[in-house]
């Protein structure tokens, strides 16, 4: 619910106000053995550095609110239905994998559960919920600010961890729910993408083509891959040389990517809780994929489509650049070994360009030439 990416909630809201990039929750409840922990974890902006404060506090303020209004058993159906669909459909996965998830489930639940702990859901407990939303207040809170630009005073006794450690002012409860409900937070809307129908079609056994428009073509077959399984994927690949011609063509692919996948998480999110995935990349052209159920594969696509042609504002496109400029500067900073594949591409593949080059080509985008080349 916290981390949800539907209309009105946090990620929502701090999104369409350029002030955040990425909002992901996590918890690890036994970290401490007796007790655990909830984690927040947000990308900022440029902007929304400057309103870090503001960002803790409308945060805090929707913990408040959930705690007020509270969380009802409708989240929890969509949960269970969730995993259930996952555990009945589970894909095989290789021995290692399979054997390793099963020793390290066996650290933490009973053994006659370790094959099903992860997608086991066996009811809704409304005392649990409110308990732990009693635990989440501002009294146990932990802020991390992590950036080049913090100031430091002390060192990690065995690591390079320059740091400093300071008392958190205290957050009125009344006052983060204000900021909360000024932003006009909301609870997550039903996920509208969960499958209903598993039924399965005998699968062709030959491709077949099937001429949809002028050089347009699809190709059927059905897929061993998910035999018995109510699965698949659809990919439509658009095949263009443009961005290999040309160094000012590739940042604004790459550009454009990145707006995409900022303005289509809620859809990402929805189908990922639903077991579909949607994935974009963009190299010699584009390429959207979407896998997983079937059942709901059609909306899925058709709503992705939809969104392909983005208009980003000048402010989603100046954050877009600052962070692809990002990108290739900490890419800079990895292990040498990540770092070859994309050099040995600057000798052997055809439309790959230097880093400086593309920073140079990426310092002079603008948002008119960006419209165009879209």
């Amino acid at each position: 619910v916290i981390g949800s990416e539907m209309p009105g909630t946090p990620a929502d809201k701090l999104k369409s106000l350029g002030l955040i990039s990425q909002l992901i929750t996590s918890s690890y409840e036994s970290l401490y053995g007796n007790y655990g922990t909830f984690e927040i974890s947000v990308q900022l902006t440029p902007e929304g550095m400057k309103r870090r404060e503001d960002i803790v506090e409308v945060l805090t303020g929707y913990i408040e609110l959930l705690r007020q209004e509270g969380v009802d058993d409708r989240y929890a159906d969509e949960y269970k239905q969730s995993l259930e669909n996952r555990f009945t459909f589970l894909e095989k996965t290789d021995d290692f994998s399979y054997a390793s998830s099963l020793a390290a489930a066996m650290q933490d639940y009973p053994i006659e559960n370790v094959i099903d702990a992860r997608y086991r859901f066996d009811g809704f407990n409304q005392a649990a919920v409110d308990s732990l939303l009693g635990q989440l207040v501002p009294t146990r809170l932990n802020v991390w600010y992590i950036s080049q630009e913090e100031p430091t005073d002390s060192e990690l006794e065995f690591y390079v961890g320059p740091h400093s450690v300071e008392d958190l002012v205290p957050i009125e409860a009344a006052n983060a729910l204000a900021a909360a409900n000024r932003l006009g937070l909301t609870l997550p809307s039903k996920n509208g993408l969960l499958p209903a129908n598993f039924d399965l079609r005998e699968p062709s056994t030959e491709a077949t083509p099937i001429s949809v428009a002028d050089n347009v073509t699809f190709w059927l077959k059905g897929s061993d891959y998910f035999a018995g399984l109510p699965k698949g994927f659809a990919r439509i690949q658009l095949s263009s040389d443009l961005a290999l011609n040309s160094v000012d063509n590739q940042v604004y692919l790459s550009l454009w990517q990145s707006l995409y996948d900022l303005k289509q998480a809620r859809l990402a999110t929805e189908a990922s809780i639903a077991g579909m995935s949607l994935n974009l990349g963009a190299s010699n052209g584009i390429t959207l994929t979407v896998s997983g159920f079937t059942d709901k594969q059609p909306e899925l696509l058709e709503r992705a489509l939809a969104g392909l042609r983005v208009a980003p504002t000048e402010l989603e496109f100046g954050q877009a650049v600052e962070r692809y400029l990002r990108r290739i500067e900490n890419s800079k900073r990895a292990f040498p070994y990540t770092r070859f594949t994309p050099l040995l591409g600057l000798l052997t593949r055809e439309g790959r360009f230097s880093d400086t080059s593309l920073v140079l080509a990426a310092s002079k985008a603008n948002l008119a030439d960006f419209t165009a080349f879209t």
